[in-house]
């Protein structure tokens, strides 16, 4: 797995924050930090599914073991299934 350093644009943050003026508004329930913590937990649990499986989601399975068929009838086959 590669490291990638991220760079957080100040810009963009300001602009969600610029609506937000007591810590309640953006540490409450159902506010922007928790918001930001799910789509965060769910880009690191998809990029670590996309290296465990070697390839993103939605892409077409090229390797031998791909998840069809013929190569399932084939361990059937070996297993005498």
């Amino acid at each position: 797995m590669t490291a990638v350093k991220a760079v957080i644009q100040k810009d963009g943050l300001y602009s969600y924050l610029s609506g937000y003026h007591k810590p309640e508004d953006v540490i409450g329930e159902g506010r922007l930090l928790k918001q930001l913590i799910k789509v965060l937990v769910e880009r690191v649990l998809e990029a670590e599914m996309s290296d465990h499986l070697d390839h993103t989601r939605n892409a077409r399975v090229t390797n031998a073991t791909s998840n069809n068929s013929e190569w399932k009838d084939q361990e059937n086959n070996k297993r005498g299934i």
